[in-house]
């Protein structure tokens, strides 16, 4: 684990102020969540190095906006402070247990995530972390890469029998 330092105080808030200002676009918010998890941008927050992140928010709406074009689609818009400590939550994650935020928002789903708002939001962000690797049956070890890399190979080898090379070559 990293600490966090000023570098990642300023990524976790750059973060979460985006999440935060795509409640003003004209699209929903798990449209923006879609959209940021497919875009360029993630990138940028992605190399945990405040260099590559502006501090102008709305020049990095705007990216995404030119990625994928304008849109009006969708009605769900989730409140301005919970995406902001949506954001900032993932950002702080990612750079303290160095994951990239693309593996974070597919295994804790931000829509679900977001109903955790109320209760969650008030609490230290090493809780939220302890909590959600509870709620999704995981250790910390969810966070190593070598783990990760490893559980796949694991689920494979069952898919394509592979176990077969293991004790049978010793014969």
């Amino acid at each position: 684990m990293k600490e966090l330092d000023t570098n990642g105080i300023y990524i976790c808030d750059n973060l979460g102020k985006l999440f935060a200002l795509s409640t003003k676009e004209d699209y929903s918010s798990p449209i923006f969540l879609r959209r940021f998890l497919h875009s360029d941008v993630i990138e940028k927050f992605e190399k945990h190095q405040s260099a590559f992140i502006t501090p102008f928010t709305d020049e990095l709406i705007e990216d995404i906006n030119n990625q994928f074009g304008k849109s009006e689609y969708g009605t769900i818009k989730y409140n301005i402070d919970a995406m902001y400590w949506l954001g900032y939550v993932y950002g702080y994650i990612s750079y303290t247990r160095d994951c990239k935020i693309r593996i974070l928002l597919k295994v804790f789903n931000p829509n679900d995530l977001i109903k955790y708002y109320p209760s969650y939001h008030s609490q230290s962000n090493e809780w939220v972390i302890d909590t959600l690797l509870k709620q999704y049956n995981l250790t910390e070890n969810f966070f190593d890469n070598n783990w990760r890399f490893l559980q796949t190979l694991m689920k494979y080898s069952k898919i394509y029998n592979l176990n077969r090379f293991h004790k049978d070559d010793e014969q």
